[in-house]
């Protein structure tokens, strides 16, 4: 029986990674980006009924973090059921190309940039993974490169996508890099790998749930600060380069807004249950 895709109440976790090198006489830095995307609403692209694609995340290097964005659009797909594939269509775009197709054979070949090798990707083998409590198809790829074979590679499994995860082609990176699935959702329920965790807790280096995603603007700023959360504000704190505390609130909200009079370096840091987060903002005068 075939799994179709979701269309609501999805959520893929994943991580990417890529090295990011620095100037001469600096070591590389590995970059490992957790994010989570999923599905939210309806869209209409040339007349096409899509659901669109929301996704959530950040960048780590060598313990510092950057890069964050929260609910951000991501794109939008659709399924045809009959025929067994997914289309993705990217922003700023109208036209949709093939994200997976699910009526594959052995030894059916796959376009290069659909996975990631240059060379020539194929379907090995093709077999059953339990998911949740029943059993979707899977398929093998495999990629000869250069003459040699690396076989299964990568997985696409019925219902979920491919075991580089949904976001391999919506969130991609430069460099040398990687992408893996972490695990998958539905209905709240976390069915790959397994159902013990919970989908949104398994993002690589950190949690998004626990960890709190802000913005800051302007930055640098005249004195006046708009603040923007991802969940609400129980404490926000400001602390000069001396670390001496300069302004405090409890906010309890989502947004606020702080005004600083002195020019310098300040520190920001939220406060929401557990989880708190800095950032370095600049006023000048």
């Amino acid at each position: 029986m075939y799994h179709p895709f979701p269309d609501s109440n999805a959520v893929w976790s994943e991580s990417y990674w890529y090295q990011n090198y620095y100037s001469s006489g600096y070591p590389p830095c590995n970059v490992v980006c957790p994010n989570i995307v999923f599905l939210t609403g309806d869209t209409t692209i040339s007349t096409i009924h899509y659901k669109k694609i929301l996704g959530s995340g950040y960048c780590s290097c060598m313990g510092s973090t950057s890069g964050y964005y929260y609910n951000t659009y991501k794109g939008a797909i659709r399924q045809d059921s009959v025929h067994k594939k997914v289309y993705y269509c990217a922003p700023s775009t109208s036209t949709d190309t093939l994200l997976y197709n699910f009526n594959l054979s052995v030894g059916d070949t796959l376009l290069a940039s659909y996975i990631n090798f240059s060379g020539s990707n194929y379907v090995s083998s093709i077999d059953s993974i339990l998911i949740g409590t029943s059993y979707r198809k899977q398929y093998h790829i495999s990629a000869i490169v250069l003459g040699c074979c690396d076989s299964n590679y990568v997985q696409l499994i019925e219902g979920i996508g491919s075991t580089f995860g949904l976001g391999y082609l919506i969130s991609p990176s430069s460099g040398e890099s990687g992408s893996t699935l972490n695990c998958f959702s539905q209905n709240n329920v976390t069915l790959y790998p397994s159902t013990a965790d919970s989908c949104y807790l398994t993002l690589g280096i950190k949690t998004l749930n626990r960890q709190l995603i802000f913005n800051i603007s302007p930055n640098p700023s005249s004195g006046t600060i708009s603040i923007a959360g991802n969940i609400t504000i129980d404490e926000l704190k400001v602390s000069d380069m001396l670390g001496q505390i300069v302004y405090e609130a409890k906010p309890n909200a989502t947004n606020t807004t702080l005004i600083l009079t002195d020019a310098g370096i300040y520190f920001i840091t939220l406060t929401s249950g557990t989880a708190t987060s800095t950032k370095k903002v600049i006023v000048a005068k």
